[in-house]
């Protein structure tokens, strides 16, 4: 048997038996709002999904399968985070173009925030989830880097390792903040445009970044 769980999922072919793979998907990010993924169990997916546990089976090897189904669906919307048009982010002044990278990446976080918890807590202890995850980096990461690049003159003497060092930064803030809740002891929680707001003045700052633009 292959060890790739994505391999371990018969793909729905009709609209019904897409519309009951769905209904597990959304039963099992539900789930995981509220209990780990390891304790998490099928008959608990099943039930909330309205399906039988054999359904579930009948679709998905295992557990493992279907967190891997859920990554799926978690990457296609970190890939979308810069499916901006050239035309429209050339438009945008440096900070629109920051605070509107910041928003959208905070609102993915928010969308997913059960599977993007789930899998990061995995991570720790699965060396191959953890490979795919620096893999998507790769894919969602680098388009920003050279947007911001053509926007802006960067001050820090080695703008290309800061611009990576403030990406990872913002998307660490952004998994404590969001998936774990941590934040300075008793302070009230910002909102997610405030959020985005500190993001960007953190970023900005950090960087040394001026416009090109006269």
């Amino acid at each position: 048997m292959t060890s790739d769980p994505a391999a371990r999922v018969r793909e729905p072919r009709q609209a019904r038996s897409l519309e009951t793979y769905e209904r597990m998907l959304d039963a099992a990010e539900e789930i995981l709002l509220e209990t780990s993924f390891d304790d998490a169990t099928v008959a608990e997916v099943a039930g909330r999904a309205g399906v039988t546990i054999g359904a579930f089976y009948a679709r998905f090897a295992d557990k493992d399968a279907l967190l891997r189904q859920l990554e799926l669906r978690m990457e296609k919307d970190f890939i979308a985070l810069n499916a901006d048009n050239d035309d429209e982010i050339a438009r945008l002044t440096l900070e629109a173009l920051v605070l509107n990278h910041h928003r959208r990446l905070i609102g993915v976080y928010r969308r997913r925030r059960a599977i993007a918890r789930a899998l990061v807590l995995r991570s720790h202890t699965d060396p191959a989830l953890r490979r795919r995850i620096e893999k998507l980096n790769t894919k969602s990461l680098p388009r920003f880097a050279r947007s911001l690049r053509e926007h802006a003159y960067i001050d820090h003497p080695q703008p290309i390792r800061a611009i990576q060092f403030a990406l990872v930064a913002v998307r660490s803030v952004c998994r404590e903040v969001i998936l774990f809740r941590e934040s300075w002891p008793n302070a009230r929680p910002l909102t997610d445009q405030e959020l985005a707001k500190e993001l960007t003045r953190q970023f900005l700052t950090y960087l040394g970044a001026r416009s090109k633009r006269k």
